[in-house]
C-alpha cells in the first residue's frame, strides 16, 4: 500500500515538473516573439528545444554568463600568447575575441538557413541577423543580408539601413560605406537624410583611414550641395588633414563647423595645434591653442609650449610667448634658454629692441644666452630689414641704454654682421671702428670675419681688402684661418682671381690649413676657365686626405680637359699673378727660390700656357 501511495506522488510530481517547465519554457518564446518559426538544423527541426531564429541570434550575440567567462579566458589566454612570441601588435581585447567568436557562430548560422531548400525566411528574422551582424561588428554580412532582403522582395526600412550605415561609420568600413550606398540607390531611398548620412559615413571613414584627400573631397561636394556634415565626419577630417600637415585646410574645416554650432572636442584642437606648431602656422596654433586652454581648461606638455614658442618667435607674436612662458611656470617647468630664445626673438623681430635686451639682460643673469647663437636672430633681422642701417641704428641706441650685462662684443658683431649680410658692408666697416669705440669694447676677430663674410656675399674685394688691412694692424688680434679664407673665395668671384692664390700661400705661411670648402672652390674656379690648376687643386686634396666627390671631379674632368687659361697682366708685370703659385708640399715659391732657378725659368715664363704645363709637370707650382 505504501508502495503504490509512493509510486503515485512520483508520478504526480514528475507531471508537475514537466508542466512547469513547459509553461516557463512557451512564456519565454511568446515574450520574445509572438509568431516565431522553429530553428531549422540541416533537415529536422528542433523542436525539442522550441527555440526560435531570433532566440538563437540573441544568444549568439549576448551569450549567458558560462559562455563569457569560457571567451574571456580565451581571449586571456590568446593575450599571454601574443606577449610570450614578442609580436607588435596591439594586444588583443577580450570583446574584440568575443565578437570574432560570435560572428562565426551567426554567419554559420545564416548560412544554415539560406541552405534549407524551400525555406522562406520571414522580414522578423532578417532583422533579427541583420541586428545581431551589426552587434558583433559584421559589416559585410549585414550587407549581403540586405541584398537579401531586396532579392526576397522584402522592403528594407530606412532605419535599418541607418543602423548598418552607423556601424560601418563607427568602425570606419569605407568599402562598406559605398556598398551600402549602392544598395539604398537600387532599391530608390537614396535621398534626404538617407543620403546626407551615406555622405558623412564616407567623409568620416575615408579620413580615419587615411584618404583624406578623398574624404576632402567627399566634403567640398556635401559643402556645395548645401548638406549639414556631423560633428563626427567633420573632426575625423581635421585629425586626417593635421596628421599630413595640410594646417590651412584643417583650420578651414574646423571654422566652417564652428559657424554652424558645433563643439568640438579637445582632441580635435589638439591635433591641429601640434600641426600648427610644426608647419609653423601662427593663425590656426593660436585658433587651437586659446580653445584648448581658455575654453577646454586643457594643460598642454612642454612640447606643444616648445611648438607654440616656436611659432611666436617666427611671426613675432610677443603676447602668444609670453602668455607660453606664464603658463610653463604655473605647470611648475623650469623656463630654460630654449624658451626664452623665443621671447627674445619675438622682440627682436618686433623691433622692440629695449625690451629684447633687458630679456637679454635677465637670461645672461641667470648664466643663459651668452654664446652667438642666441643672437643669430639679431642678424637674421639686420640681414633682412629693408632699411637696414635704420634698424641697426636704432638697436644700437636701445643697446646704449641697455643694462650692463647685455652689452658685449657679441652682441655688436651680431648687428654689424647683419649690416654685412644684408649688403651694405660700407656701413658695416664704418660702424665696426665707431660702436666698438663707443661702448669702449673690445673688437674680436668674430667682428672682422663677419664683415669679411658679408664682403664675400657682395662681392666687394675692396672694403674686404681694407678690413683685412685693419685685422692685421690689430696688435692686440691674430687674424684666423676663416678671415684668410674669406679673402680667398672673394678673390675668386673676381675676373682676375690671382689674388686667391696670395691668400692661400699666406694661409700656410702662418701653418693653417686650407679647408675642403676653399680647395672646392678654387679647383671649380680654375676648370670654369680651364685652367689646368684645376687639377693640381684636386691632387692636393687627396694628398691632405680630404674626401674628393665625384661631383667635384666630373665637374673638374669636363670644364678643365683643354687649358685656355692665360694669366692677365696686373700692372706692368704681365705674369705677376703666377708668382703666388703654392707647391704640393706647402713650400711658399719664394722671390729667392725664383732667382736661383736662373735663366730658364725667365724663358719659359714667356709663354704662359707652356709655363703653367711645365710648373704643373713638375710639380713645383701649383693651383
Amino acid at each position: 500500500m505504501k508502495l503504490q501511495l509512493f509510486r503515485h506522488l512520483g508520478q504526480s510530481l514528475r507531471h508537475a515538473t514537466e508542466t512547469t517547465a513547459t509553461r516557463v519554457c512557451r512564456g519565454s518564446i511568446t515574450h520574445t516573439r509572438r509568431y516565431a518559426t522553429p530553428i531549422v538544423r540541416g533537415d529536422v527541426e528542433d523542436w525539442q528545444s522550441r527555440q526560435t531564429l531570433e532566440e538563437k541570434v540573441q544568444q549568439i550575440v549576448d551569450p549567458g554568463a558560462h559562455v563569457r567567462i569560457q571567451r574571456s579566458k580565451e581571449a586571456a589566454q590568446a593575450e599571454r600568447l601574443q606577449r610570450q612570441r614578442g609580436a607588435g601588435a596591439e594586444v588583443i581585447q577580450g570583446r574584440a575575441h568575443q565578437r570574432s567568436g560570435a560572428l562565426k557562430e551567426l554567419s554559420a548560422l545564416y548560412a544554415r538557413v539560406q541552405k534549407k531548400q524551400g525555406k522562406e525566411i520571414t522580414a522578423g528574422e532578417y532583422a533579427a541577423f541583420l541586428e545581431g551582424f551589426c552587434e558583433v561588428r559584421g559589416m559585410q554580412e549585414s550587407v549581403t543580408v540586405l541584398r537579401d532582403m531586396r532579392a526576397a522582395g522584402l522592403r528594407v526600412a530606412a532605419v535599418q539601413y541607418a543602423m548598418v550605415l552607423r556601424t560601418a561609420r563607427a568602425e570606419f568600413a569605407t568599402r562598406v560605406v559605398y556598398e551600402i550606398e549602392e544598395e539604398m540607390e537600387a532599391a530608390g531611398v537614396l535621398e534626404g537624410e538617407n543620403e546626407q548620412a551615406v555622405q558623412n559615413g564616407l567623409i568620416a571613414g575615408l579620413a580615419a583611414t587615411g584618404q583624406t584627400e578623398h574624404a576632402y573631397a567627399v566634403y567640398l561636394e556635401v559643402r556645395k550641395r548645401g548638406m549639414s556634415i556631423q560633428r563626427a565626419g567633420i573632426q575625423e577630417l581635421v585629425a586626417g588633414l593635421a596628421s599630413i600637415d595640410e594646417v590651412g585646410l584643417a583650420l578651414e574645416v574646423l571654422r566652417a563647423g564652428t559657424a554652424d554650432g558645433m563643439a568640438f572636442a579637445p582632441e580635435t584642437y589638439a591635433a591641429l595645434l601640434r600641426a600648427a606648431g610644426r608647419r609653423m602656422h601662427h593663425e590656426a596654433y593660436t585658433a587651437s591653442y586659446t580653445q584648448l586652454t581658455e575654453v577646454a581648461g586643457a594643460r598642454l606638455t612642454e612640447g606643444d609650449c616648445l611648438g607654440g614658442l616656436d611659432v611666436a618667435a617666427r611671426s613675432g607674436d610677443v603676447e602668444l610667448a609670453t602668455n607660453i612662458l606664464q603658463r610653463l611656470q604655473r605647470h611648475g617647468y623650469a623656463l630654460r634658454e630654449q624658451h626664452l630664445e623665443a621671447l627674445l626673438e619675438a622682440l627682436v623681430r618686433r623691433g622692440q629692441w629695449a625690451r629684447a635686451f633687458a630679456a637679454l639682460a635677465a637670461m645672461r643673469r641667470g648664466g643663459m644666452g651668452r654664446g652667438p647663437s642666441t643672437l643669430r636672430m639679431v642678424t637674421r633681422t639686420v640681414a633682412a630689414s629693408a632699411n637696414a642701417e635704420a634698424d641697426a641704428d636704432a638697436a644700437f641706441d636701445a643697446l646704449v641704454a641697455a643694462p650692463t650685462e647685455a652689452v658685449d662684443a657679441c652682441v655688436l658683431d651680431a648687428l654689424v654682421a647683419g649690416l654685412a649680410l644684408g649688403g651694405h658692408v660700407e656701413a658695416a666697416e664704418q660702424r665696426l671702428s665707431t660702436w666698438f669705440t663707443r661702448l669702449q669694447v673690445q673688437r674680436t676677430a668674430v667682428s672682422y670675419v663677419s664683415v669679411l663674410r658679408g664682403c664675400t656675399h657682395r662681392r666687394n674685394k675692396t672694403v674686404a681688402e681694407r678690413v683685412l688691412a685693419q685685422l692685421l694692424d690689430d696688435e692686440a688680434l691674430t687674424a684666423p684661418r676663416e678671415a684668410y679664407e674669406q679673402m680667398v673665395l672673394v678673390a675668386l668671384l673676381q675676373p682676375n682671381y690671382e689674388d686667391a692664390f696670395v691668400y692661400l700661400e699666406a694661409m700656410k705661411a702662418h701653418s693653417m690649413l686650407p679647408s675642403w670648402r676653399t680647395y672646392a672652390a678654387l679647383a671649380r674656379r680654375c676648370a670654369r676657365v680651364r685652367d689646368p690648376r684645376a687639377h693640381v687643386a684636386v691632387q692636393e686634396m687627396r694628398k691632405l686626405g680630404y674626401v674628393v666627390t665625384p661631383a667635384l671631379l666630373s665637374f673638374v674632368d669636363t670644364h678643365g680637359r683643354n687649358a685656355r687659361y692665360m694669366p692677365q697682366a696686373k700692372g706692368d708685370d704681365a705674369d705677376a699673378g703666377n708668382s703666388a703659385g703654392f707647391s704640393v708640399d706647402g713650400a711658399v715659391d719664394s722671390a729667392a727660390d725664383s732667382a736661383a732657378d736662373g735663366a730658364a725659368d725667365t724663358t719659359a715664363e714667356s709663354d704662359g700656357l707652356s709655363d703653367l704645363r711645365d710648373l704643373l709637370g713638375t710639380n713645383t707650382f701649383t693651383v
